[in-house]
């Protein structure tokens, strides 16, 4: 069961908050049908969106095996400089299309790196973005 799956199944009904704290690493179709599902159900859905440093730049070079922890399944990939281009590429135009469906069903999107500083995290981001008072 993939993690838009499992959380549509086990959203709770009727929330006045509901946060979903994830990688992001589903496909849009996939969010979009969980939001389409989940948005009625909670008056207030926030995204919180949490990549690594290696996820945005990977230091990887030459050749590597990636392997999906949720899947455990890995993939043998030679890892150039233009390989890494076109994955940054495809990260953030993937990032752009969540914000803009976040957007489309008012959800409030906000990206965390795991490598910030958790305090500045909470004191300043969240405040500027409305997440805390």
């Amino acid at each position: 069961m993939s993690f838009t799956e499992n959380l549509e199944k086990n959203f709770l009904p009727r929330n006045d908050l509901s946060i979903i704290i994830t990688d992001g690493w589903e496909s849009i179709d996939q969010f979009a049908i969980l939001f389409k599902r989940v948005s009625p159900r909670s008056k207030e859905i926030r995204f919180l969106h949490v990549l690594g440093k290696e996820e945005i730049d990977p230091p990887y070079r030459n050749d590597i095996k990636l392997i999906d922890s949720e899947k455990e399944t890995g993939n043998q990939v030679t890892m150039s400089k233009r390989m890494i281009d076109l994955y940054k590429g495809k990260l953030h135009e993937h990032m752009k299309r969540l914000s803009v469906l976040c957007r489309r069903y008012k959800i409030a999107y906000l990206q965390v790196h795991t490598g910030e500083d958790v305090r500045k995290f909470f004191l300043q981001t969240c405040k500027k973005h409305g997440w805390l008072e």
